[in-house]
């Protein structure tokens, strides 16, 4: 247990701390975003969409996933969120590595600041966005998987988690950025 775990508005001044370990080589954060080598995750989803896979460069096993949440339903012993990407297997596509493990224990909430009290909450989503949370919640291949974010979650609140990846992870640089970014324009 952390300090901001125990007085969790002292996230307003100092960032929630964080294992280096399960995220990419060079990444630190804010008291709102995570950065990996300079790049901030909060912008790059603000201007890629979501969701989104970010890795540092073709060798690295380690990428950053970020989703958003889609749905908020209110249960009486815990809430359920439900996100745009696949909580089991991240965002799989045929021309990306493959997801091993996705560390939700390390998630974290990015684009604002939340000084709610963290509880362990179910995550939801098969990334197609056709289904509704509740037949989510009875089909056994999207079972929940928990994550410890803040209570106050809403719908568009940007999730960040670290994942490793098998073979070759996809390739997201900065002239890709700025590629995807022009196109939109």
């Amino acid at each position: 247990m952390t300090l901001t775990d125990i007085l969790p508005t002292l996230r307003m001044s100092i960032p929630d701390p964080i294992d280096l370990r399960q995220w990419p080589p060079g990444t630190s954060v804010t008291i709102d975003d995570v950065a990996v080598q300079g790049f901030s995750l909060s912008t790059a989803s603000a201007l890629l969409g979501s969701p989104m896979r970010w890795a540092t460069d073709d060798r690295s096993t380690t990428i950053v996933i970020v989703c958003s949440v889609s749905a908020v339903l209110d249960d009486p012993v815990d809430p359920i969120l439900l996100l745009d990407c696949d909580v089991r297997r991240g965002i799989p596509t045929d021309t990306d590595a493959p997801v091993i493990d996705i560390a939700w224990d390390h998630a974290r909430l990015i684009g604002r600041v939340s000084v709610a009290h963290k509880h362990r909450v179910q995550l939801l989503g098969d990334g197609t966005h056709s289904r509704l949370p509740h037949t989510l919640a009875a089909d056994t291949d999207t079972a929940a998987v928990t994550a410890p974010l803040p209570k106050d979650l809403a719908v568009g609140d940007r999730i960040a988690v670290p994942c490793t990846v098998g073979d070759t992870p996809p390739r997201t640089s900065a002239e890709g950025v700025v590629a995807r970014t022009a196109r939109a324009v």
